[in-house]
């Protein structure tokens, strides 16, 4: 798998993953000029942003992903003890890889 990508368990194993496309439709979506704004407000909990981040990161992978079907996955993971700030951090590394800041830990 490429170092680019992150597998995350949701409802099954899904990837994570950005490219430039994802990225500025991200930027878009969150109505943000760059990636930092977005990485800020994820790291605040900002709950859109991760919402946001999972839906066009899970996209590459499955494109018909609704926001809806997100929250559903995401309010899983917490209901399972998973903290939001772990989810963050998951879908911020994503990005973080996308955009050539970092590669995966």
């Amino acid at each position: 798998m490429a170092t680019s990508t992150i597998m995350v368990e949701l409802d099954r194993p899904r990837i994570l993953r950005f490219d430039l496309a994802g990225l500025s439709l991200l930027q878009r979506r969150l109505g943000e000029k760059g990636l930092i704004p977005i990485l800020t407000r994820i790291d605040a909990l900002d709950t859109e942003a991760i919402e946001l981040g999972y839906l066009v990161g899970l996209g590459s992978e499955d494109p018909k992903l609704t926001l809806e079907r997100v929250r559903k996955l995401l309010q899983a993971r917490v209901d399972a003890g998973e903290l939001l700030a772990g989810l963050g951090r998951t879908v911020a590394r994503a990005i973080a890889m996308g955009a050539g800041f970092s590669e995966a830990a």
